[in-house]
C-alpha cells in the first residue's frame, strides 16, 4: 500500500501543470514510442510559446506605432492650426495700417489734418502688430527655454489680490460684477507669479469682452497634489474657439476686426495654455458647476502644482 502511494505521488509529479520536463524525465519513460511523442509535444509546447511571445512583441509594436502615427497627426494639426491662428491675428493690424494708407495714397483724405488722421491710425496699427508679435515671441522664447520661467512656491491669496486689484475697475466699468473668493492663506502652488497672474488676467478680461450680461467668479479647488483656479463665466466655450474656415477667409474692408487690433479668445487661449504647459500645470475649459448662479456657463479651470511646506513634504 505504501508502494502504491510513493507511485502514485511521484505520478501527480510528473503531471504537475508547472512541472518542466527534462531530459532525464523523458528517458525514465520505458515506452520508446510514448517516450517520442512526449517529446515531440514538449517541442510544439516550446514552439508554440514562442510564437506566443513574437505575436505580444507584433501586438505592442503596433500599438506603438498607432500611437506615434495619432501623435504625429495631432502634432501636424496642431501646427496648422496656430499657424492659421497666427496669419488670422496678424491680418487685423495689417489690414487696418495698409487701409489707412491706401486712403492717403488714394487722396482721399479732404485736407492735411485727416490725412494725419490716418497716418495715426496706420501708426497704431503697426504698434499693435509689434505688440502682438511681441507677446507670441514670448511664449516661444519660454518654450524654448531661452527666457526660463521663474518657478517657485506662489502663495494663491497674494495671485488673487493682485488679480482683484488690477481687474475690477474693469469688470465695474462695464457694470458686470467680479466675486474673487479669497483663498487659504497657506494654499501655495509651483509658478511664475507674474505669469500666472498676466495668465488670469488674460482669461478675465477675454471674458469680459465676450459678455453681454451676468458676472464672473473666480475661486481655488484645493486637491491632493494639485490646487486649481477656476474662473466660472457666462460666456459658452464656442467663444474661445474660431472654425478654420473664419481664420483662412479674407477681411472685408469693412470688418471690424481691421479695427479692433486685439488678441482673439482663440489665440490668447493657445499662448495661456502654453505657459501653463511650461508650469506643468493644465488649462482646460470645463462645463460650470450648477451650485450659485445660474448664469455661469463655461468654467475655465487651470491646474497647477501643489507647493508644500518643508514640514508636510518630510
Amino acid at each position: 500500500m505504501k508502494n502504491e502511494r510513493s507511485s502514485a505521488g511521484r505520478h501527480d509529479e510528473v503531471l504537475t501543470p508547472d512541472a518542466v520536463l527534462t531530459p532525464k524525465d523523458l528517458e525514465r519513460i520505458p515506452d520508446r514510442d510514448l517516450r517520442r511523442r512526449v517529446a515531440d509535444l514538449v517541442t510544439r509546447c516550446e514552439r508554440h510559446e514562442t510564437l506566443q511571445r513574437e505575436r505580444d512583441d507584433l501586438r505592442d509594436r503596433v500599438q506603438h506605432l498607432e500611437l506615434n502615427y495619432h501623435l504625429a497627426r495631432q502634432i501636424a494639426q496642431f501646427k496648422s492650426g496656430f499657424l492659421s491662428r497666427i496669419s488670422h491675428e496678424l491680418r487685423s493690424p495689417l489690414n487696418g495700417s495698409i487701409g489707412a494708407l491706401q486712403l492717403i495714397l488714394a487722396d482721399l483724405c479732404e485736407d492735411r489734418d485727416e490725412e494725419r488722421e490716418f497716418i495715426g491710425k496706420a501708426h497704431e496699427s503697426a504698434l499693435k502688430l509689434v505688440e502682438i508679435l511681441d507677446t507670441i515671441l514670448k511664449v516661444a522664447r519660454a518654450e524654448q527655454g531661452r527666457t526660463p520661467l521663474k518657478l517657485e512656491s506662489v502663495r494663491l491669496a497674494e495671485v488673487f489680490e493682485d488679480i482683484r486689484r488690477l481687474t475690477h475697475l474693469q469688470a465695474a466699468n462695464r457694470n458686470y460684477k467680479l466675486y474673487v473668493e479669497r483663498p487659504d492663506p497657506t494654499l501655495a502652488v509651483r509658478a511664475d507669479f507674474k505669469l500666472l497672474v498676466q495668465i488670469s488676467i488674460d482669461l478675465i478680461e477675454k471674458s469680459i469682452d465676450g459678455m453681454n450680461e451676468g458676472s464672473l467668479r473666480l475661486s481655488a479647488v484645493s486637491l491632493d497634489r494639485t490646487v486649481s483656479l477656476c474662473l466660472d463665466s457666462p460666456c459658452p466655450w464656442e467663444a474661445w474657439s474660431d472654425p478654420i474656415e473664419t481664420m483662412s477667409a479674407p477681411l472685408s474692408p469693412d470688418d471690424p476686426r481691421n479695427t479692433n487690433c486685439q488678441l482673439s479668445h482663440s489665440l490668447t487661449l493657445l499662448l495661456d495654455r502654453t505657459l501653463i504647459d511650461l508650469m506643468s500645470g493644465d488649462l482646460e475649459i470645463l462645463e460650470a458647476p450648477t451650485d450659485g448662479d445660474s448664469s455661469w456657463i463655461t468654467r475655465i479651470r487651470c491646474s497647477l502644482p501643489r507647493a508644500f511646506p518643508a514640514s508636510e513634504t518630510d
